[in-house]
């Protein structure tokens, strides 16, 4: 699905009238919900919301097909990693309608590659860098058919970004600085929530330094935009079904990595997924989800130029295709109030 059929379906979920309706018993009267997990929730003047997550991932790559000095050929590799992570987010809020939050992982990371005959592979672990967040409704449904949120959020380059390899283990740090803005239009009815969020970010420079060598590969600044669209299905006052999807493209970035006397050009598809969340709500303050997200990472492909003072100079590219990802994670929320 392309990012176009993504922003129709979004605005076409979200201009629901204002009156009743009831579809198979299910009331899609306008109402506030009061539901720590749900999409549009936010929380009031000195509320604080905590969320802890614990989660695995695995994600694989294969399919690498080359052209290098005119020579064409495919070669089989397989990429596969295996993650498991524990976060905790807190939100607190300001007023009634301006909030700031704070997230932060630890991540332990096992990578194995195979192709051409080799088994390789090493370890990444550590602390992710913290995300700042903020948000502000500028409308809120009850004076109005829907709720408008601006978001922004910003992770600093605070941990060292290092490659693991074989031999020494490498950190989970992305290696730059990430700034995003967004737009969450969203609408609260008696059994189902729509949300609909639209963002832009901009990718600082990363550097990252292999773990043994410390040789540093650099990759410039770029941008990514996208689409994330968040639903709650409400089957009774405590059970409930979170649902949705997200698409966003990646802008072309140019690799810098001198130990190598090469320079790569990379460009994306977009990457695409969806995720569905079953959950329970014990109490007001307390509830847990549990959630399956699988992505589409579709392909990159990339443009060699290496100037090797030894070989000579030569072109060539690649690319690398069937890239997908599995999660699965538990999410339990508290509010303290």
């Amino acid at each position: 699905m392309s990012l176009k059929h993504f922003l129709c379906l979004g605005a076409a979920l979200l201009p629901l009238s204002a009156q009743a309706l009831d579809l198979g018993g299910f009331d899609l009267t306008p109402e506030h919900v009061d539901n720590i997990a749900d999409p549009a929730y936010r929380p009031a003047a000195g509320e604080l919301d905590t969320d802890k997550s614990f989660s695995y991932s695995n994600t694989t790559e294969k399919a690498y097909a080359f052209n290098q000095g005119g020579a064409v050929g495919s070669t089989h590799f397989r990429d596969s990693s295996n993650s498991r992570s524990s976060g905790l987010s807190v939100t607190y809020g300001v007023t009634d309608r301006l909030s700031f939050g704070l997230s932060e992982d630890y991540v332990n990371t096992h990578i194995r590659s195979l192709g051409n005959g080799s088994d390789e592979g090493g370890i990444t672990q550590g602390m992710t860098n913290p995300t700042l967040d903020g948000s502000y409704r500028l409308i809120d449904q009850s004076g109005a058919d829907f709720n408008l949120d601006l978001k922004a959020s910003y992770t600093p380059d605070l941990f060292p970004a290092k490659r693991a390899t074989r031999e020494n283990n490498g950190t989970i740090a992305d290696g730059s600085n990430i700034g995003e803005a967004a737009v969450e239009i969203s609408r609260q009815m008696k059994s189902l929530t729509l949300s609909a969020t639209p963002y832009l970010d901009y990718l600082g420079k990363k550097s990252i330094k292999t773990a043994d060598t410390q040789d540093t590969i650099t990759y410039s600044a770029h941008w990514r935009f996208g689409l994330d669209l968040k639903s709650q299905l409400r089957l009774t006052d405590d059970i409930y079904l979170n649902a949705g999807g997200g698409i966003h493209q990646t802008m072309g970035d140019r690799v810098d990595s001198p130990a190598d006397y090469q320079t790569s050009k990379q460009h994306y598809t977009p990457t695409k997924s969806f995720f569905l969340s079953p959950g329970y709500r014990f109490t007001p303050n307390l509830t847990l989800n549990a959630e399956y997200q699988r992505s589409f990472l579709g392909h990159s492909k990339e443009a060699d130029q290496t100037n090797d003072p030894f070989f000579g100079n030569y072109s060539s590219d690649a690319t690398w295709q069937g890239r997908t990802e599995n999660l699965y994670a538990l999410h339990l929320r508290y509010r303290f109030n």
